[in-house]
């Protein structure tokens, strides 16, 4: 089965795709080994750049939570296809022994066609000169394969070149990129993803049915709690004043006689 260890990043979209019904954060981003176009859903709080490396295999990823899908050529942004070029070069300079190793081993694929010739600007004569090199010794780098091959075009060139052309899907042979997906397989993803978002919309719409019945209910317990009656004070009766009586006292003197 073919599965990638390490990607690329070629497009980082922190709001998802316009298309999509989720605001999950993205990333386009390309394999290393079979150059695999995915995207990718990275964990959260994570924020991924441009030809940043990121983990994507079967151990613990520290960056992604989990592949999305594969994707075609025709579904990168115009961010991700700027990208791709310097991602491939990338991939051709520091995995040089790799590709030095097809020039060294490569044979042919049916009586009148060798690998060699479908990689753009090499001809028959391109052919014939790195086969005859490569019997006398093997090549050991990009300059070494220019130095002893006649008008030799750059070697990173001419295979960055082959690589888009099979990442677009438009080669019958794949020397070195993974197949895009079929329009079956495209079908299938695509319904796989209707059914994860459908899932995505169900469990927020459960989210906001569950907060909605929980903010109603503290309103009510809110509204229907009974208010607590502040008992009036009762004001202490006042000291009754003293009535005066009229003088009635007999022992008052008279004055002046009967």
């Amino acid at each position: 089965m073919i599965s990638e260890e390490k990607a690329l990043v070629l497009d980082f979209l922190p709001k998802g795709r316009s298309v999509s019904h989720t605001s999950e954060p993205i990333a386009q981003v390309m394999g290393e080994q079979y150059f695999s176009l995915l995207e990718i859903i990275p964990k959260p709080g994570i924020e991924l750049k441009p030809l940043e490396e990121a983990y994507i295999g079967r151990e613990e990823r520290p960056q992604v939570q989990f592949i999305r899908r594969r994707i075609g050529f025709d579904e990168l942004t115009n961010n991700a296809k700027s990208e791709l070029d310097k991602a491939i070069e990338r991939v051709l300079k520091t995995q040089e022994y790799r590709f030095i190793k097809f020039f060294n081993t490569c044979g042919p694929l049916t009586l009148r066609l060798h690998q060699l010739e479908l990689i753009p600007g090499l001809g028959k004569k391109h052919m014939q000169e790195i086969l005859a090199r490569r019997t006398e010794k093997v090549f050991d780098s990009y300059e070494d394969m220019e130095a002893r091959v006649h008008l030799m075009p750059n070697p990173i060139s001419i295979l960055k070149r082959r690589i888009v052309q099979e990442m677009e899907g438009s080669e019958k042979y794949h020397l070195f990129a993974r197949p895009p997906p079929s329009m079956q397989e495209r079908e299938e993803l695509r319904k796989n993803e209707f059914r994860r978002e459908r899932g995505f919309r169900r469990e927020r719409d459960r989210d906001n049915t569950r907060e909605h019945s929980q903010r109603f209910q503290g309103r009510t317990q809110y509204a229907s709690k009974p208010e607590q009656k502040t008992a009036p004070v009762e004001e202490s009766p006042s000291n009754p004043s003293k009535e005066s009586s009229p003088t009635s006292d007999s022992s008052e003197t008279q004055t002046g006689s009967p």
